[in-house]
C-alpha cells in the first residue's frame, strides 16, 4: 500500500522543519516516510510525503481495516509548533481459505497379491489465509488394512504453500480374487485462522492384474518298468496353482490307480485352499496285473480339478506310462471252462447227469504224482507229471511235476487242490485245419466248475504269436473226443476267453453226417465233452472218432481198480462195465475237429 501525504502551509508565516509522522496498525512495518522532513514550507506551498506498507498474511488473517493517523508538524517562526491529522483505513479483502488435495499412486494397474502400492497426497494452501493443523485422512475399500499416513499433521501451512503425505498398502490375495478395483477417497482437512475447517478430497483407483485361474498336475512313476505281475508303481502326483488366483475344493482322481490318490503335503499355509504358486503332492499305487505283462506298458491319468473365486472349474490332467521289461507281445493268458462227460454221467452206468462234475479220481488220490492206499490192494503211487507226454499228444511240458506224494500215503494228495477234476491239454491254433501246428500249447488242471488252470498261474506259454491276430482254442483230454472253439478269439487285453460249458464246438459237417459231433448238450444250453475215446492211436481216425478200438482199449483195463486209467471212462477210479455203457452210448460218434 503507497500512503500519500499531502501538507499545505494554509497559514500566513513561513514554516520550518516540516515532517509528518504516521502511526499505524498493520501487523507489518510501515516503510520510512520521504522525505524525512521540509526545511521550509512557504506560505501556501504544498509538498507531498509518501510511505509504504506490504500488507501480511496476518493482516488478512485478522480481517481487521489496515488504519494509520498520519501527523504533519511544522515551526513557526515565533518557535511555536502547528499539526494537523488525517487518517487512512484499507480494509483487506475478504477471507477465502481453501485447501486442496491431489492424490497418486506409484502404480495404477495389474497389482499383483504381496505388491506395495505407495500413496502421495499433495496437499496446498490456495486460499488467502493460512492454515493449521493440516490432515490427511483416507476410506479404504482394499481387503488389507492402510499404512498410517505420514506425517499425522502439520502445524501451518501459508498461503500458496504444498506439502507432501503419503502412506502403503500391500495387496491382499482376495483382493486380487474379487477382481473389484482397489479405490480410496482421500480428504485433506486444515483450519483457517477466523476458525472452521476447510476440506478438500480426492480418490485414486488401482486395478488388480486380470484373474487366471490355473492349475497344472505334473505325475510321474516310481518305478519306470515293471517286470511282473504283482510289482507296485509308486505315483507322484503335483497339483501346482499356476494362476494368480486361489484354487478351493481341490479334488485329485485316478480311476485306475488301485490305492490313493492320497494328499501327502504342500498347504502351507494350512487353509484348504491351493494359492497362486503352491504345489501340493499326492500319492498313488497301482498293482502290474498279468495282462500288463502282455500288453508291454500301463498307462493311467490323473487328474485335477478345482473351484475359482467366481465359481467356474479349473481342470488339468497328466498321465503316466510304465513300461515291462518282458517281451510281453508273446504272452497270452488263456481264460477258458469246459465240462467232461465222464465227470458228470452217473458213475453207475445210467445216462443221467448233475453238475458241478465229480472229483473222484481226485479224491482217491490216483491222479498223476498222488499215492493211493487199499487194504485189498496195497499203495499205488502214479508217476507225477501231466499225462500228455505219450502217443498220440507227445507234449513234453513238465507241468505237475511239483505235485507229487512220493508214494507217501500221508502226503497221497500230493498239493492237488480239492476241486480239480484231471488234467486237460490246451493249445491255439490258426486255422480250423490247424495248418502249421498248435500254438502256445500246455498241459492244464481242470476244475469241478469247468475252469482250466495253468500251473504256472495262468499264462499259457510266452510263445511267438501275433497278439493282433484272431485264434481257434482246442481242448483235449486223455479219454475224450477233442473240441475247438466255433470260430477264432481275438486276444483282447492280452487275454483269450472261451467258455464251451455254455457254447457248442466247432462243426464241419456241409453235407448233414448225424454223426459228425461237436459237444453233448446234457441239459438246455449245457455242452460237454464227448467221453468213450480212449484210442487214440490205433489208425488215423482214432483221436478223431469213437469206435471199437476205445472199447478194446476199456477191455484192456477192465477191472483195474484204484488207478489212473484212460479205459476208466466215468472217471471214478474203477474200470468196470459202466465205462463200457458210457462208451455204447457214444460209439460211432466222431468229431470234425482234426488233432494236428
Amino acid at each position: 500500500i503507497t500512503y500519500t501525504y499531502l501538507v499545505t502551509n494554509n497559514g500566513n508565516v513561513d514554516l520550518t522543519n516540516v515532517f509528518v509522522s504516521d502511526v499505524h496498525n498493520g501487523t507489518g512495518t510501515l516503510s520510512s516516510i520521504t522525505p524525512a522532513s521540509v526545511s521550509t514550507l512557504a506560505v501556501g506551498q504544498i509538498v507531498n510525503f509518501s510511505a509504504t506498507y506490504v500488507v501480511t498474511p496476518q493482516d488478512f488473517n485478522n480481517q481487521v481495516a489496515i488504519t494509520n493517523l498520519a501527523t504533519a508538524t511544522g515551526t513557526t517562526p515565533q518557535n511555536a509548533t502547528v499539526t494537523d491529522t488525517d487518517d487512512a483505513s484499507v480494509t483487506p479483502m475478504v477471507s477465502s481459505p481453501s485447501i486442496s488435495i491431489e492424490k497418486t499412486a506409484n502404480v495404477t494397474s495389474g497389482v499383483v497379491a504381496g505388491q506395495t502400492i505407495t500413496y502421495t497426497y499433495l496437499v496446498t494452501n490456495n486460499g488467502n489465509v493460512d492454515l493449521t493443523n493440516v490432515s490427511v485422512s483416507d476410506v479404504h475399500n482394499g481387503t488389507g488394512t492402510l499404512s498410517s499416513i505420514t506425517p499425522a499433521s502439520v502445524a501451518t501451512l501459508a498461503v500458496g504453500q504444498s506439502v507432501n503425505f503419503s502412506a502403503t498398502y500391500v495387496v491382499t490375495q482376495q483382493d486380487v480374487n474379487n477382481q473389484v478395483a482397489i479405490t480410496n477417497l482421500a480428504t485433506a482437512t486444515g483450519t483457517p485462522s477466523q476458525g472452521g475447517t476447510v476440506t478438500d478430497t480426492d480418490d485414486e483407483s488401482v486395478m488388480p492384474i486380470q484373474a487366471t485361474s490355473t492349475i497344472a498336475v505334473i505325475k510321474t512313476a516310481d518305478p519306470t518298468t515293471y517286470s511282473a505281475a504283482g510289482q507296485v508303481i509308486t505315483y507322484t502326483i503335483s497339483v501346482e496353482n499356476t494362476g494368480n488366483t486361489t484354487i478351493a475344493d481341490v479334488v485329485v482322481t485316478d480311476e485306475l490307480a488301485t490305492t490313493g490318490p492320497v494328499y501327502i503335503s504342500g498347504d502351507l499355509n494350512n487353509n484348504n485352499v491351493l494359492d497362486p504358486d503352491e504345489t501340493w503332492i499326492y500319492s498313488a499305487t497301482y498293482t502290474i496285473t498279468a495282462n500288463d505283462i502282455v500288453v508291454g506298458s500301463f498307462t493311467n491319468i490323473a487328474q485335477a480339478t478345482g473351484t475359482d473365486p467366481s465359481g467356474g472349474i479349473v481342470v488339468d490332467e497328466d498321465e503316466a506310462t510304465v513300461l515291462s521289461t518282458v517281451v510281453a507281445s508273446d504272452c497270452v493268458d488263456i481264460e477258458v471252462w469246459v465240462y467232461l462227460e465222464g465227470a458228470v454221467i452217473d458213475p453207475e452206468g445210467t445216462a443221467t447227469y448233475s453238475l458241478p462234475m465229480r472229483t473222484d479220481l481226485n479224491d482217491l488220490k490216483v491222479l498223476p504224482g498222488q499215492t493211493f492206499e487199499d487194504v485189498f490192494t496195497g499203495i499205488n503211487y502214479s508217476a507225477p507229471g501231466q499225462p500228455y507226454s505219450q502217443a498220440p499228444w507227445f507234449y513234453d511240458g513238465d507241468e505237475g511235476s511239483g505235485l507229487d506224494s512220493e508214494g507217501n500215503p500221508s502226503e497221497g494228495d500230493a498239493g492237488y487242490h480239492p476241486d480239480v477234476v484231471d488234467w486237460v491239454l490246451v493249445s491255439l491254433r490258426e486255422t480250423p485245419e490247424g495248418t502249421g501246428g498248435p500254438m502256445c500249447k500246455a498241459a492244464a488242471l481242470l476244475y469241478k466248475d469247468g475252469s482250466v488252470k495253468f500251473t504256472d498261474g495262468g499264462l499259457i506259454n510266452c510263445c511267438d504269436i501275433d497278439i493282433t491276430k484272431s485264434y481257434y482254442l482246442v481242448i483235449e483230454h486223455r479219454n475224450h473226443l477233442i473240441v475247438m472253439s466255433h470260430e477264432p478269439i481275438p486276444v483282447v487285453n492280452g487275454t483269450i476267453t472261451y467258455d464251451f460249458r455254455y457254447t457248442q464246438s466247432y462243426v464241419n459237417n456241409p453235407f448233414g453226417f448225424g454223426d459228425i459231433v461237436g459237444q453233448k448238450e446234457i441239459l438246455d444250453g449245457v455242452f460237454v465233452m464227448f467221453g468213450g475215446n480212449g484210442d487214440q492211436t490205433t489208425s488215423s481216425q482214432s483221436d478223431t472218432d469213437i469206435n471199437f478200438d476205445d472199447r478194446s482199449k476199456w477191455e484192456s483195463e477192465n477191472t483195474d481198480f484204484g488207478k489212473y486209467r484212460i479205459g476208466d471212462y466215468n472217471m471214478n477210479g474203477d474200470t468196470n462195465f459202466n465205462d463200457r455203457s458210457l462208451w455204447e452210448i457214444n460209439n460211432g460218434k466222431f468229431t470234425s475237429v482234426p488233432r494236428n
